[in-house]
């Protein structure tokens, strides 16, 4: 076991020194409107709406959808209007202008199949003193404005970075389970390896972009080399599943949009 652990060490040690818009965008196909909990909570501030949703736990998420209607009472997409459209599956909040007179909202789920998922609907009543207006704007230009936005988008953040937890939490939970058969020792010496390797990546001058291709090389090497050895799948596999956690730390998939755009 010792040579295996010490050949192992040494095949990674030479691997590791080596809108998000969308294209296929559609109308959904299906006519029926399947029910999701999304808890939505509505409050209205200085002439706008804000609202809240339980960020959707699907893995087949292609947009989000915030609907309205003055007048219909079940909104939904396509068929009313969309306040705002998102396709991070972590997003859970939108603003909209607080219009006089009774206003519907609702969080609607586009998935990759084209399906829809709309929540409960929420009815504001919003009158001309709550309404939006351009002289409310300019009384809060002091920055008082500006502060209470920017406490909501900490609120936010907060909340975003306890559901990653969350999810690595339960990724990691899930990968023990997975890998039973290796000894807890064995664990140990592998996460050591994949630390070590962490640590060299963030103290890199790389950018996310280059780190994330540096994760993808590592990953191809260690796959050939679980074909060589199959004696050494496992602990290999275990690997993999570390530096794919990784990798999407280091992710962006709007880089290539990113780099269309840009105007030199």
């Amino acid at each position: 076991m010792k040579k295996i652990i010490a050949s192992l060490a040494l095949a990674l040690l030479t691997v590791s020194n080596v809108f998000a818009g969308d294209e296929s965008w559609s109308e959904p196909k299906t006519t029926e409107v399947e029910y999701y909990n999304f808890g939505l909570e509505v409050s209205v501030e200085n002439g706008e709406v804000f609202l809240e949703w339980d960020a959707y736990e699907g893995d087949d998420l292609k947009w989000y959808k915030i609907v309205h209607s003055h007048t219909n009472a079940t909104p939904v997409y396509p068929h009313d209007r969309s306040v705002a459209i998102y396709d991070d599956a972590e997003k859970d909040e939108a603003w909209d202008k607080a219009r006089e007179g009774t206003s519907y909202y609702r969080v609607c789920v586009v998935t990759v199949e084209d399906d829809r998922r709309c929540g409960d609907v929420v009815k504001v009543e919003i009158d001309a003193d709550e309404a939006y207006s351009y002289e409310k704007k300019e009384k809060y230009s002091d920055g008082e404005y500006e502060k209470k936005r920017e406490a909501k988008k900490e609120s936010y953040e907060d909340k975003k970075y306890d559901a990653k937890e969350k999810i690595k939490a339960k990724y990691a939970q899930s990968k023990e389970q997975k890998y039973t058969k290796l000894s807890s020792k064995i664990k140990t010496r592998l996460k050591n390896f994949v630390s070590n390797f962490e640590k060299r990546l963030a103290q890199s001058d790389l950018s996310d972009s280059e780190k994330s291709d540096r994760i993808e090389t590592v990953i191809t090497k260690l796959e050939a080399l679980s074909d060589k050895k199959p004696r050494l799948a496992d602990m290999i596999d275990y690997i993999i599943d570390s530096l794919t956690e990784l990798q999407a730390e280091y992710s962006d998939d709007l880089s290539e949009i990113e780099s269309l755009l840009n105007i030199e």
